[in-house]
């Protein structure tokens, strides 16, 4: 069942992302997935986790920007994430997310044990 409150939480921050020009479409779509998925489980740590991670390293952009210029090519101004970049900045966090979720809280969306699945 999808859950109201991880939608609009990951949903407005990708939007928010975009809207700035710190994540491009495909980062806002892929930052939507992630967040939702991070978010949905029964623990919400891993969520707020990622978004502390997502905001302090939008805010070190910004901070850094006339340096990480001189060293990234191609390189923009507020930092414009890919989808890729985004999944590889988060992957190891959305992993232990969805198998802690799927373990131990019975009603997540990760949850897919026999007993959920013959319902």
């Amino acid at each position: 069942m999808l859950q109201p409150t991880p939608i609009l939480i990951a949903l407005l921050l990708s939007a928010h992302g975009l809207r700035k020009k710190s994540l491009s479409p495909s980062g806002a779509f892929t930052a939507f997935v992630v967040g939702y998925g991070s978010l949905s489980g029964g623990l919400w740590a891993f969520g707020i986790t990622l978004i502390g991670f997502y905001l302090i390293g939008s805010r070190a952009t910004k901070y850094g920007k006339q340096r990480k210029a001189k060293l990234e090519p191609g390189y923009h101004e507020a930092g414009y994430r890919t989808g890729w970049q985004v999944l590889s900045n988060s992957a190891a966090g959305i992993v232990v997310a969805v198998l802690w979720n799927g373990m131990f809280v019975p009603d997540s969306v990760q949850d897919e044990s026999p007993t959920k699945l013959a319902d």
